[in-house]
């Protein structure tokens, strides 16, 4: 017998799996205590930032609850994202299994965790109507169906869900997205159809304050980014530009005559692994110049190319960086003494950052340098262009990304190397303070040894 307070979806989060409640997440749960079995069908909707607790405690409440008030019961939890399915919900689900001595879940082909009555949670990912149709209610087994980040699933999923599904309780769980499509819609014209609840960052004391401030700071209190981050608001379909920047904004800040501030010197590679160019980009304080860009399909000649432009601008190692994904030249440069570090474009930043990899931190801050004009660009057609042909996009989660490059290839737009150079440049930290001022020529000098660069070209 189920003691009656952890009957209540609140009291059950908190006894069972150790989860305090905000009051928007007790208040979205609620409904589900009047659904099953003679009770009318609950439909909910909630709209809630990233890191506000959507995966980590509104949806494994609703599982193991419903899981313990009807052992034999199923729940269906679909999505259009695989991460969100395997990084946050499987995760969040997995957390608390063992709470109720369920067996270990099995993750293929989709993820599904069984209780010793024969109830079941699944979770997978589609984009197919067919297999969102077919779930209902059954004598002794309720059906819960929750559909995470609601907001980017198509039409032909809620369709499928409207028409050929039958759930005692049906829950849309996303972020704020656009003003458009059915997430959207159950928060206005069908609203009295749903139990809505909305919440933003300042519903969660959790969420660290410097991350608000970030954001604020940045955009300002009215911009839709803000609105949507921080209050949990829909945002227009047109009011964020689409584009990293726009031509005017680029001109300006090269017409600018923003004053030079000379200071810390950095040099970053991007390469191009014989298809486009390989570019090196020079920063001194707030200036930066393309110091190189060249086309080679000989790596050792790249390498060589690299070597000369290091010396020839007399920087110490912790003062250059290039491309990770060019694993083969950066492996070369540290055989030959250039052991420069490393920028993996793709790096995932910590769970509550509002980029989705450094890519998009380095193009995004970058690019409010740029629309601010507090930084010296070159005035190169070349690198113009790539600055205002890429896109920025927000993925599921609610975080801020940048249009994958193998999208802008099909459209005919070539990879961004000179922005890329540009803005790793601009993104690096100054550590010379933890650093010896040494160069490489210094060390060449000191030892008086060529072998380092034996059998290496420079390339010119």
């Amino acid at each position: 017998m189920i003691d009656p307070i952890a009957a209540t979806t609140t009291g059950f989060a908190k006894l069972m799996l150790g989860l305090d409640l905000y009051p928007w997440q007790a208040e979205a749960l609620l409904p589900l205590e009047s659904a099953g079995p003679g009770g009318k069908r609950q439909n909910i909707s909630i709209c809630a930032p990233n890191g506000s607790g959507k995966d980590s405690h509104v949806i494994p409440s609703a599982v193991f609850w419903w899981l313990a008030m009807y052992p034999k019961g199923r729940i269906v939890i679909t999505s259009k994202s695989q991460l969100q399915i395997t990084e946050q919900t499987q995760n969040s689900i997995k957390a608390h299994y063992a709470k109720f001595g369920y067996e270990t879940p099995i993750e293929s082909p989709h993820f599904s965790l069984k209780t010793p009555e024969g109830g079941e949670a699944i979770a997978f990912v589609t984009n197919d109507a067919a297999r969102a149709e077919g779930w209902h209610s059954r004598e002794g087994s309720p059906l819960l169906m929750i559909v995470n980040e609601a907001k980017e699933v198509d039409e032909g999923i809620f369709d499928a869900i409207d028409g050929r599904c039958t759930p005692d309780a049906l829950m849309f769980i996303s972020s704020p997205g656009l003003m458009m499509g059915r997430f959207y819609q159950t928060h206005t014209k069908l609203r009295a159809q749903w139990h809505c609840v909305s919440a933003g960052l300042s519903d969660c004391p959790h969420i660290p304050q410097e991350r608000i401030d970030h954001v604020l700071a940045t955009y300002g209190s009215q911009h839709p980014v803000v609105r949507s981050t921080l209050y949990g608001e829909f945002m227009e379909s047109d009011s964020i530009d689409p584009y990293v920047l726009t031509r005017e904004q680029v001109l300006k800040c090269i017409a600018s005559r923003t004053v030079h501030s000379p200071g810390f010197r950095f040099g970053f590679f991007d390469f191009a692994d014989g298809r486009a160019e390989n570019v090196f980009v020079i920063r001194n304080g707030n200036k930066y110049e393309i110091a190189d860009a060249w086309r080679e399909q000989d790596k050792d000649a790249v390498i060589g190319r690299c070597i000369y432009l290091i010396r020839k601008n007399n920087l110490a190692e912790y003062e250059v960086s290039g491309d990770a994904a060019a694993k083969d030249i950066l492996d070369a440069l540290s055989h030959a003494g250039y052991n420069i570090h490393r920028q993996n474009f793709g790096a995932r930043l910590d769970k509550f950052a509002q980029y989705k990899s450094w890519a998009a931190f380095a193009w995004l801050t970058g690019a409010q340098k740029i629309i601010n004009r507090e930084v010296i660009i070159p005035d190169d057609d070349v690198l113009i262009s790539q600055l205002v042909t890429r896109k920025k996009e927000f993925t599921v989660d609610g975080r801020l990304a940048l249009e994958e490059k193998y999208k802008m290839q099909k459209n005919g737009i070539d990879s961004p190397d000179r922005a890329d150079a540009l803005f790793g440049a601009m993104a690096a930290t100054d550590n010379r303070m933890f650093m010896p001022q040494r160069s490489f020529l210094d060390d060449y000098n000191d030892r008086n040894d060529s072998r380092s660069f034996k059998g290496i070209s420079v390339g010119l």
